[in-house]
């Protein structure tokens, strides 16, 4: 029997070769870089960067490198990871114009969530979101938004009384109908609605999109 072209050796020795191919097509990183856990050559933190709660796993690490900005890296893809609310002022708003874009990321455009304004790239089209979101959700003005929240948190309230056990669901309700309220001007219904499923199932995939090297897609 001819030996198939898919056999063990060839398989591992295409994938050795693409192990270099990765390992001498990236630059190395000459500048310092934050503190963060030890990686391995070539595939980095590959193993030990979180997939899921990945938020406790970087709350660990800021404990234990002793710093609020720590730093991983996968197959030469690099991660900054902000751990306090100074740190991220002090980069995202003082610093700006040197780190206002996001990163090129092939799940995000497959999936579309690059036309949102929390994924989209820097550029006029940003620029006018950010026009947006400023005029309509600026401190001053979030206070007339005060009347929807406490409307679904009452109902939230009373949907907890009859039936505490679904309180998971009451909450995650809650949530997206405060959100269609405020943002689109729609009220749903206090159960079944249509709408509040398509809201869960979009967060759960950006939740997904956004874990560092959960896709070798947005490896890059």
């Amino acid at each position: 029997m001819a030996m198939s072209i898919f056999s063990t050796p060839m398989l591992l020795a295409a994938f050795e070769i693409l192990l270099l191919l990765l390992y001498f097509s990236r630059r190395r990183v000459k500048y310092r870089l934050p503190p963060g856990p030890k990686g391995l050559p070539i595939l980095g933190n590959v193993f030990n960067a979180p997939k899921s709660f990945e938020w406790l796993a970087y709350q660990d690490w800021s404990r234990q490198y002793d710093s609020d900005v720590v730093h991983f890296e996968i197959l030469g893809t690099h991660y900054v990871v902000l751990n306090s609310a100074k740190a991220t002022v002090d980069l995202f708003e003082k610093r700006s114009n040197i780190y206002s874009d996001k990163i090129d990321s092939p799940m995000v455009k497959l999936t579309g969530w690059n036309r949102s304004f929390a994924l989209m790239g820097y550029g006029d089209y940003w620029r006018a979101h950010r026009r947006l979101s400023h005029q309509y959700f600026r401190p001053a003005a979030v206070s007339k938004y005060y009347p929807s929240s406490a409307k679904s948190v009452h109902e939230m309230i009373l949907a907890l009384r009859d039936t505490p056990g679904r309180f998971m669901e009451h909450i995650r309700h809650m949530a997206g109908s405060n959100i269609l309220r405020i943002v689109y001007g729609i009220e749903v219904k206090p159960e079944d609605d249509p709408l509040i499923p398509i809201v869960e199932e979009s967060v759960q995939v950006f939740s997904k999109i956004t874990v560092a090297g959960a896709y070798l897609g947005n490896v890059t």
